[in-house]
């Protein structure tokens, strides 16, 4: 049997409901026996609780709190909590104690009786009040059973529970985006190089224009020329006409007067016959030369400024494609925050497996679920989803696992067991070397047991009388 630390006896003055009591506890097995609010919880794990973690919350300025002043009795303004524990390895005792006032909770002291120096496993947190009683610890909440036993998630939970908020608002984003519809591809046409396309174009059939306009002024040029030098010769003759006529006249009328006047010479008559005549002139009747057409055809410019209208649809295409190829590369980054975010959180849940994996208990299936709550198998470490008799076992190797010198435990689930069973346990925990305090609720001793007996939080002597406060 495996030796440790055990409580060896309890003295409390004016705490709760006892004005003053010490008992002495055996290393085997103590039976407190009392009717229901006896005081069993108060003289066990109520004392053993209020003596290393106090008694009650604190205000801003230091003062207890709350209806915890009810632990310190009506027989003074202060308590006293004195736990004596016995190592049975160095065969040592040793006692903690506590004074309780209405404002403070004291100084927790450690006094060895044979005064020789105080080993370090004395000084260290060598007791976890949570674990010496399996009722006490399946009534707490799965979140402070895994604090009890040292495991706090609550790094791991809290990254999950935000990158699963993360999550949530990523998916949301992600479900927005909807169906891709697929996009034939289409490629950006450079609109520019077809707009200096048409502006080359333009420059080469305005040069081709002027070209033209030269070409056919040279020709319409030339054509005005002959024609008024025609008329600039017709006009000379004409006037040299009129100037033979003008001679003609003169000389015919010269003739007739002498003939009047009885000329009958025939040389008058030829010398106005043989008069120059006038030169007979004609039109100008050149046909004006065949122009070409000046301005060439636009189709090539036409053609071009099509090129441009259909590439102006072809990009408004491209643009829709290219939209298309963003909204799917939009959305192969959303897939990817989304997947980089569920790796994070199997990461966390990797490292927050791991994180329980070293704390060995001693058995498996004891974790903690998403919310840092302790179960076991998957389920909450409390009845019914354990019996009792299975309960009272794993918070005993809890306790093995967690305080391995400590070696007592409060049994105040003891009526709940199985007759069978009760005995059974007792003996596994005393075979693996804890001191068992069991209460059961009556004031009626066990025969041939160490027990201690309450009624009304006093102590009865072994002739059923009261015996005197302390």
């Amino acid at each position: 049997m495996e030796k440790g630390i055990k409580i060896d006896s309890t003295k409390l003055r004016n705490f709760a409901g006892f004005q003053g009591i010490e008992v002495s506890f055996n290393g085997d097995i103590s039976w407190l026996c009392a009717n229901n609010g006896g005081g069993k919880s108060t003289l066990t794990l109520t004392a053993t609780q209020a003596l290393f973690k106090g008694i009650g919350e604190k205000d801003a300025g230091g003062n207890i709190i709350g209806s915890r002043f009810k632990f310190i009795g009506p027989y003074d303004k202060s308590a006293d909590i004195a736990l004596r524990f016995h190592d049975e390895k160095l065969d040592r005792f040793f006692s903690f104690t506590r004074h309780l006032t209405a404002g403070t909770n004291g100084e927790l002291k450690i006094k060895p009786e044979d005064e020789l120096p105080i080993p370090p496993e004395w000084l260290s947190d060598f007791l976890n009040v949570s674990l010496m009683s399996s009722k006490h610890f399946s009534h707490l909440s799965g979140k402070e059973q895994a604090l009890a036993l040292g495991i706090n998630t609550d790094q791991f939970d809290q990254r999950i529970e935000e990158l699963k908020s993360e999550f949530t608002i990523l998916n949301r984003e992600l479900t927005k985006m909807g169906e891709i519809k697929p996009v034939d591809k289409v490629d950006l046409v450079n609109i520019d190089e077809l707009i200096k396309k048409k502006d080359k174009k333009s420059a080469e059939l305005n040069a081709i224009y002027m070209k033209n306009k030269a070409s056919n002024k040279a020709l319409r040029d030339k054509y005005n020329e002959e024609k008024e030098t025609h008329r600039a010769a017709v006009d000379k003759i004409k006037d040299a006409n009129r100037e033979k006529e003008s001679v003609i006249t003169e000389c015919e009328s010269a003739l007739t007067v002498l003939v009047l006047h009885g000329y009958k010479g025939k040389e008058a008559k030829d010398f106005v016959e043989n008069l120059p005549q006038p030169i007979p002139t004609h039109e100008f009747d050149k046909p004006e030369p065949e122009y070409i057409e000046e301005v060439p055809s636009r189709k090539p410019i036409d053609d071009i400024e099509a090129e441009i209208l259909q590439a102006n649809e072809t990009n408004r295409l491209a643009g829709e494609y290219s939209k298309y190829l963003k909204a799917v590369a939009d959305k192969k980054a959303k897939q990817d925050e989304v997947k980089a975010n569920t790796d994070k959180q199997d990461a966390e849940k990797w490292a927050r497996i791991d994180y329980i994996k070293q704390f060995n208990f001693g058995f498996a299936g004891l974790t903690t679920n998403d919310k840092g709550e302790l179960e076991f198998n998957g389920r909450p470490l409390r009845e019914p989803f354990v019996s009792t008799g299975q309960l009272i076992m794993i918070v005993a190797k809890l306790m093995r696992s967690r305080n391995p010198i400590f070696k007592t435990v409060f049994l105040d689930n003891y009526s709940d067991l199985d007759p069978k069973n009760g005995p059974k346990i007792l003996k596994e925990l005393t075979d693996e070397g804890f001191s068992v305090i069991v209460s059961i609720p009556s004031e009626k001793p066990i025969d041939g047991e160490h027990c201690i007996v309450l009624r009304e939080c006093k102590p009865l002597n072994e002739d059923g009388e009261k015996e005197k406060l302390l």
